[in-house]
């Protein structure tokens, strides 16, 4: 058992950041991403994979993790989310 309120970080292997503050939808800004990952980091969760839907500003706050002491939970992207309402338009998208 470990003491002194240690505990191994979590991954949150599907999560999404920025879309809303709130309940309130299409609030996407640099703001509501690092809030998002620095709410993730006082639950012990440490990385989050967003599964897509990230705009230009998650790229940015994503590069400057580099470090090892972060006020938040570092966020890795899978890229941009891919729908069509046929195949062809699916495969334009990629």
């Amino acid at each position: 058992m470990r003491s002194g309120g240690e505990f191994p970080g979590l991954i949150n292997g599907h999560g999404h950041v920025g879309g809303t503050v709130g309940l309130r939808g299409g609030q996407y800004s640099a703001g509501s991403v690092m809030q998002d990952l620095q709410r993730y980091a006082r639950y012990g969760i440490t990385t989050v994979v967003s599964l897509g839907g990230d705009e230009a500003v998650a790229v940015g706050i994503r590069d400057a993790q580099a470090t090892p002491m972060l006020n938040r939970s570092r966020l890795f992207m899978a890229g941009e989310v891919i729908t069509g309402a046929t195949p062809a338009a699916a495969l334009a998208v990629v």
